[in-house]
């Protein structure tokens, strides 16, 4: 037992030379779902209020990663039609470093919560989601690409394709 003990010890010491154990970081995702035809705007109709802005935190364990996605959206100009929503995409899943790139892919639920003069019947949204990065790494920091593919679990769709938005964006983290 003492021995798989110091083996177990000496094989996370050797990989946390190597390993980032934590990063943590602001993000910007693009609100409208891209697999939705009202989704893909020419690049000119984009503008900031077309993003999302939040934090990606993730703790890397080797070949393991477990990831949190926070990000605010602001309520519309007429807070009753159009809410203000805070989307949490917690996932777990694997992460493989090649040179200075990451690549990774998770699974989670995801949470919407509601705020501001919201007359909804339903105050949350559920949903699962599959989530992929990749990163470069640039020393201290590192710049990614988030794409992910959300299910609504709750929403009002017959089918798995109108319940379902392919998001994306970056993320600028900071390798702690």
């Amino acid at each position: 037992m003492k021995k798989i003990l110091i083996i177990t010890l000496m094989m996370i010491a050797g990989t946390s030379v190597y390993a980032q154990f934590l990063q943590i970081g602001p993000v910007a995702m693009y609100t409208s779902p891209v697999n939705k035809p009202e989704g893909v705007p020419s690049y000119n109709e984009i503008g900031l209020e077309d993003f999302r802005f939040g934090a990606d935190l993730r703790l890397n364990f080797g070949l393991l990663q477990v990831a949190m996605l926070a990000v605010m959206e602001a309520p519309g100009p007429n807070a009753l039609l159009e809410p203000g929503k805070i989307v949490l995409i917690p996932t777990a899943g694997i992460n493989a470093s090649v040179l200075i790139f990451d690549f990774g892919i998770g699974v989670g639920p995801s949470f919407e919560f509601y705020y501001g003069d919201s007359s909804l019947s339903e105050p949350a949204d559920f949903g699962l989601n599959v989530k992929g990065t990749a990163d470069i790494n640039l020393g201290k920091v590192s710049l990614g690409m988030i794409v992910g593919t959300a299910f609504n679990l709750t929403g009002e769709g017959s089918t798995l394709g109108e319940n379902m938005d392919i998001y994306g964006g970056i993320a600028f983290l900071f390798n702690i």
